[in-house]
């Protein structure tokens, strides 16, 4: 699927930059169907949010129980 998006497609971390007829053309290049290519870019949107959650949370070392009171 990815080699057929384009360069800005893939360095883009904006899932907006993707119309409708990226996604019949990316759908057509990587012989998959378009409800395959929408769904994958709706999990994508759905982890980038979760990812932007995560990052913003302090891990505790191993034995550093403080950290998660």
């Amino acid at each position: 699927m990815m080699d057929s998006m384009a360069k800005q497609e893939l360095d883009s971390s904006n899932p907006k930059l993707m119309n409708v007829s990226g996604i019949i053309r990316i759908a057509r290049g990587s012989g998959l169907e378009i409800r395959e290519v929408v769904e994958m870019f709706e999990e994508y949107k759905r982890l980038a949010k979760i990812w932007s959650k995560v990052k913003g949370l302090k891990i505790p070392k191993k034995g550093e129980m403080s950290a998660l009171s």
